[in-house]
């Protein structure tokens, strides 16, 4: 709605009519983008022109052009850098200014051909696509080119380029031409067209800092630095553990495993046993083999010294 409410407001505008000497729109499908260095050998500016435009597909229905790909002979013959490098092919235009047929030679890029439903190409490449093409909207003409080569000042020089923006911005007496191209490039593009030395070294900072923390694939090699440490650390370190854990079972299970593992008997008659042949009160058999609060390290070394007379007798 909005594209359509565009069209018929420069229509009006510009006073668009061929009987009162309106006005025509230009469109380039591509090659329009003010972002383009034509100049350099490398461009640092990624080109949209491969995604869907939804705007633009509607105004192409809404008037009747048809865009396709068809294979263009391509030439190289005049060189030169970067873009102007690219490989690129001729269409011939014939057009008549007053009562004088005008021939200019313009210079495309890319495959795209363009077929209008209710108008004319102008390059009579095929019988129905060609690279530029016309067609009525309401009381004005909108022109569509594949490629706006011969518009940008790097080309403007090649080919009849000069001829053909004159021709165009005296096309039939218009009284009005106005050319639209997009609206702007996107924040990515504008970030690496404007700070790519930044982006390209963070960029290698990046991979720099990864190699060297990501681990590397390979054989494992052995460890040369080996050192031999003492029991006992470890095992102070594990039982201080225990005890902030207060898991008193760890330190005397393996002790009371070991007294019931060697006595099967019932558990009444095992403690009154184990105290006949230890020298040790019944009492005190009974509360080495049971207790399972945390008492304080005093009471509790007492215990592990019960059990371990228990065992020896």
């Amino acid at each position: 709605t909005g594209l359509r409410l565009l069209l018929d407001g420069v229509s009006r505008s510009l006073g668009f009519g061929r009987m009162g000497g309106g006005g025509m729109l230009v469109l380039t499908v591509q090659g329009g983008e003010a972002e383009i260095n034509d100049f350099r050998r490398f461009s640092f500016f990624f080109s949209e022109e491969d995604e869907e435009i939804p705007g633009f597909d509607y105004l192409m229905s809404e008037v009747g052009i048809e865009i396709a790909e068809e294979k263009w002979e391509t030439m190289n013959e005049l060189g030169g850098e970067g873009h102007l490098a690219r490989s690129w092919h001729v269409a011939e235009f014939s057009i008549l200014e007053g009562k004088d047929d005008i021939d200019s030679k313009v210079e495309f890029e890319g495959d795209l051909s363009l077929k209008a439903e209710f108008g004319e190409h102008w390059d009579g490449a095929s019988d129905e696509y060609g690279r530029m093409v016309t067609t009525e909207y309401g009381i004005g003409d909108i022109m569509v080119l594949s490629h706006a080569r011969a518009f940008r000042n790097a080309y403007i020089d090649r080919a009849d380029h000069a001829k053909f923006v004159k021709l165009i911005g005296d096309w039939r007496g218009a009284k009005s031409i106005v050319f639209i191209y997009g609206p702007g490039t996107s924040f990515f593009n504008l970030l690496w067209q404007h700070a790519w030395q930044a982006i390209a070294a963070g960029l290698i900072l990046l991979l720099f800092w990864l190699w060297m923390r990501v681990p590397r694939f390979g054989p494992l090699k052995e460890d040369e630095n080996v050192f031999n440490g003492g029991y006992g650390k470890e095992l102070t370190a594990s039982a201080r553990f225990l005890w902030r854990k207060k898991q008193l079972q760890f330190y005397l299970r393996p002790l009371r495993d070991r007294i019931e593992a060697d006595n099967r008997d019932d558990p009444e008659l095992l403690y009154q046993k184990l105290a006949d042949q230890s020298g040790l009160t019944r009492e005190e058999v009974i509360e080495a083999m049971t207790v399972s609060e945390n008492k304080d390290p005093a009471s509790f070394t007492q215990i592990v010294r019960r059990l371990q007379t228990i065992l020896k007798s």
